[in-house]
């Protein structure tokens, strides 16, 4: 399975290597994610989906994001549905991103 190079990319906003974990309160998913990316010593920078001002910025830039978590990694944004397996493991597919990073 492979990621969609046309939907969901942008000029990529300065963050921590590149990567905005997108979150909201409450979101198991969101945790394990942040603390996945910990773990494999990759710095983010977190936004909230709740805050109107982050979501105003995801749909100016033709994003849509309906549930969290959400990564943009330089400019390509990545869904719950592409980051987890049904089961809830990260998919193999999103940790070889990182491999290259």
């Amino acid at each position: 399975m492979g990621f969609s190079e046309d939907f969901g990319s942008s000029p990529a906003h300065s963050h921590a290597n590149g990567v905005v974990v997108y979150t909201t309160s409450g979101c198991t998913r969101c945790d394990m994610l942040k603390k996945w990316l910990k773990n494999k010593n990759t710095g983010f920078e977190e936004k909230n989906l709740e805050d109107s001002d982050v979501m105003t910025d995801l749909v100016m830039r033709n994003f849509v994001v309906m549930s969290a978590p959400a990564v943009e990694i330089n400019g390509q944004v990545y869904t719950d549905s592409q980051i987890f397996e049904s089961n809830g493991l990260i998919k193999p597919d999103f940790t070889k991103i990182f491999g290259v990073m």
